[in-house]
């Protein structure tokens, strides 16, 4: 069965269950008059038949197309999008309509076409990379091979299914060069003959799509529509009377106008008006979420017609580039007109035959006096390279083979190499100079050569900047984007203190920053690497802060923004899950702006601070980032929200407001943007994170890390030792969710009543360090253990040292002889035989 009606299948299934019939029931689903689910019961089995056969037989569809279709539905998209991808930012776009999840691959192609189908009420269904069919290709030499060919959507309209490609206009045209027997240009545009010859022989139509028939403007305006339907209606009849008389004296109106005359703040009503199309407005050309310039009127005709007269009233131009002979600069003007004045005083000579001349050359252009005038020096030089030929291939053979390489020669020694292989290479010419190869280098493709010699993130780095009309729109509305990452502070902080040693480390800072505002709206710190619990997290503080979550949220492609709990959880709420393309920073440049500023302007200023990287082979021992370690987790706590309220407080860049002043102005008009989430038990057991089954001990409940958790529901579980599956609570390290009967038990241990007295940021940080710091704590529990042992062996090396000197204070006194027989020591000086004494005699010496 599909996943697009799962729960609502579920849900009837269980009102069939727990009600008894006597009779044959046959319940019907309203979903759409061709789409309706009917379950037939005949108190025995149930069946469930979906209605597209009605639509099927109303548009003639073949059964051919018929079992495609079918298989489509039935079964999950043929592969996964994004796989590959090097600059384009993939998105599982959260369809209401569909009940599932969109796979599209590029932000500003196949997702601004899924947002069109989900607003346009004659596209019934649409679904992302459908089964694929045997196309034949031609190749090259002019062969065709058969392949397989996947399209971006199945949609089912109200004119029949359909086929669709989206590829960009710049593919477009090179396809249509590089591929001329394939992609054709037709009156109805460009197609793709293989494909669209085997679908119609199948019997569905088939399109390609161009990037260049979106209009941003009106997506982003959809998007805010899409949003609207969200919130119950927020308009009355007596409302809409009062607009239309404000409008009866005016053909259009600014939205804020408008509300300003209502005396309402909030735009909830006149967005949901011009959805249901009872106002209208030019969601081609203004956004909606600019109310100061959109303006509405009372009619379609009237909105576009003030449109085109607001248009020409301000008289707009097509910004092109101008060359300096229409636009020349303040110094060249003043020259010329110097020289028209000499012209025009009659003055004569050489010069002056010279001016005219080029005046009249000038006019047989099109150019005025001013224009011929004008000097052109850009034009100056000589242009044609000297370099001998051979030289210039050789270069750029040097450039490719060993200068982009992963040796990642330095200057000095690539010019060296360079001139060494040159004189192999053409020895009748002499290597160019180092300045004259420099600027090859520099001139060179600088994206390629990064690619070599730093792989592909350093390739991301040093790539051009795309063209600005070619980019989406970033954010027009609060919560509509939210960009989320994690950075290791560069900041060593003390976790624990035993036997007068300290123990520190690095945590993790998560944060989430919505793209529209610059507000910091989460943060969560942990000292363990990332992983899908930061990422629960950063979303739950943000549920706490704001009581709403982004539509949806940019994440880079690490392995815990593609777990599965990750991608459910966002699925859950309806949240569009956009990976960025991999090492490819810029993409996420909102949240690594905030990791950036908060390094330089809060961290570099700490204690056990590492933000300087380029001093740490020069610092001696003493003077290490750990040995000046100061802060504890509740320090580090403290400080990120008090940097985090500051930012959001003060103007950043450009702006006029501060991030948090333009967020809540927005959501103040726009309230319904986001997803309303209500932070409550079934929030907080879905955003802890599952870990392994554990053993329900009949004595002590179950044993995590050694604290025991309880609960009355456990004792069904004690006598055959089941397994439990187990949720952790992240903010409380006393609370766990155990799964009983099909639901979840909150457990808690004993410590919990005294844990909930404590100071939130308390509390914060004795989770951390009870939940992430166990390593560390054990570390230090096994320092202390050997201090202790060493404190026992000193011990009894003292009694040793005390026996020795006890033993030789005895010896001073007696000697014990082989028959234990104990003689003094004058009796063996008695034995010694003395040597004869000389006698001399008084004055022998005279």
């Amino acid at each position: 069965m599909p996943s697009i009606l799962w729960d609502m299948y579920s849900y009837v299934r269980w009102i069939i269950k727990n009600l008894s019939f006597e009779e044959n029931l046959l319940l019907s689903i309203p979903m759409h008059p061709h789409f309706s689910w009917v379950l037939t019961y005949d108190c025995e089995e149930m069946i469930m038949i979906n209605n597209i056969n009605k639509y099927f037989k109303l548009h003639k569809v073949v059964e051919a197309v018929r079992e495609y279709c079918k298989n489509v539905r039935n079964n999950e998209p043929s592969r996964p999008v994004g796989r590959n991808a090097g600059s384009n930012v993939c998105t599982g776009y959260a369809s209401k309509k569909m009940g599932r999840t969109i796979q599209t691959e590029s932000r500003t192609a196949e997702l601004p076409y899924a947002i069109e189908f989900e607003y346009d009420k004659s596209v019934y269904e649409y679904w992302d990379q459908p089964e694929p069919i045997t196309v034949y290709r031609t190749y090259k030499n002019g062969v065709i091979r058969a392949g397989s060919y996947t399209p971006d959507f199945l949609v089912m309209t109200d004119q029949g299914p359909l086929i669709i490609e989206v590829k960009t206009a710049e593919d477009l045209n090179k396809l249509l060069k590089k591929n001329p027997d394939d992609w054709v240009q037709t009156s109805k545009g460009i197609t793709y003959r293989p494909a669209k010859e085997a679908f119609e022989k199948l019997g569905v139509a088939y399109k390609v799509c161009s990037t260049a028939d979106i209009n941003l403007v009106r997506i982003e305006n959809l998007k805010l529509l899409l949003s609207s339907r969200t919130v119950d209606k927020a308009w009355d009849e007596d409302f809409k009377q009062s607009v239309f008389k404000i409008l009866s004296n005016n053909s259009w109106i600014k939205i804020s106008d408008l509300a300003k005359e209502l005396g309402i703040k909030y735009l909830t009503p006149i967005i949901q008006m011009i959805d249901e199309g009872i106002l209208h407005a030019s969601l081609n050309n203004e956004l909606l979420s600019q109310p100061e310039s959109t303006w509405i009127s009372s009619n379609s005709q009237l909105a576009d017609l003030g449109f085109e007269n607001r248009k020409n009233s301000e008289r707009e131009v097509d910004e092109e580039n101008l060359g300096l002979d229409i636009v020349p600069s303040e110094k060249q003007a003043t020259r010329v007109l110097s020289i028209l004045e000499k012209i025009n005083s009659g003055v004569k000579g050489r010069s002056i035959r010279r001016w005219k001349k080029k005046i009249l050359k000038g006019k047989e252009k099109g150019l005025s006096p001013f224009q011929s005038l004008l000097p052109e020096y850009h034009k100056s030089g000589n242009r044609t390279s000297r370099i001998n030929k051979a030289c210039l291939d050789f270069i750029q053979k040097f450039i490719k083979n060993y200068y982009s390489t992963n040796l990642r020669l330095m200057p000095s020694a690539s010019y060296s190499y360079y001139c060494e292989l040159a004189k192999e290479e053409h020895p009748n010419y002499k290597p160019v100079s180092r300045n004259t190869l420099r600027k090859h280098i520099s001139k060179a493709n600088q994206q390629k050569i990064a690619r070599g010699r730093g792989g592909k993130r350093a390739a991301n780095a040093a790539a051009e900047p795309t063209d600005v009309e070619k980019r989406g729109f970033l954010a027009t509305s609060p919560f509509e984007i939210a960009s989320l990452d994690h950075y290791l502070l560069d900041q060593e902080c003390v976790i624990a203190t035993s036997d007068n040693k300290r123990y520190e480390a690095k945590p993790w800072l998560t944060a989430m920053v919505d793209v529209f505002s610059g507000d910091v709206l989460a943060s969560w710190l942990t000292f363990r690497a990332p992983s899908k619990r930061s990422c629960a997290m950063v979303i739950r503080m943000c549920a706490k802060n704001h009581g709403r979550l982004p539509k949806s949220i940019i994440v880079d492609r690490g392995s815990d923004f593609r777990s599965v709990f990750f991608d459910s959880l966002l699925s859950h709420y309806g949240i569009d899950n956009t990976q960025r393309p991999a090492g490819h920073s810029r993409y996420g440049s909102e949240i690594e702006r905030f990791f950036g500023l908060y390094k330089t302007q809060w961290l570099s200023l700490r204690p056990g601070n590492t933000a300087v990287h380029m001093e740490g082979r020069s610092v001696s021992g003493s003077h290490t980032a750990k040995k000046a370690a100061a802060l504890s987790i509740e320090d580090t706590w403290n400080e990120i929200n008090q940097y985090i309220e500051w930012r959001n407080n003060v103007i950043v860049g450009n702006e006029k407001k501060s991030p948090a002043d333009k967020l809540n102005q927005a959501l103040e008009q726009y309230p319904f943007v986001g997803i309303d989430v209500e932070y409550d038990n079934e929030f907080k057991i879905l955003t802890a994170v599952d870990t392994k089954p554990y053993t329900v001990d009949p004595v002590r409940g179950i044993n995590i890390n050694g604290i025991h958790y309880w609960a009355p529901e456990l004792t069904s579980h004690t006598e055959k030792r089941k397994k439990v599956d187990v949720r952790v609570e992240p903010e409380n390290p006393y609370q766990i969710y155990a799964q009983i009967e099909g639901k979840w038990v909150l457990c808690q241990s004993s410590e919990v009543k005294t844990f909930r007295t404590k100071d939130p940021v308390i509390r914060l940080a004795e989770a951390a360090r009870v939940l992430d710091c166990r390593a560390i704590r054990d570390q230090a529990k096994q320092d202390a253990s050997q201090s202790l042992v060493r404190k026992i062996m000193d011990i009894d090396e003292g009694y040793k040292i005390k026996d020795v000197d006890a033993s030789n204070e005895d010896k001073n006194e007696f000697i014990k002889l082989s028959d234990n027989k104990v003689i003094s020591l004058f009796d063996d000086l008695m034995d010694e035989t003395l040597d004869d004494i000389e006698e001399t005699k008084w004055g022998d010496n005279k």
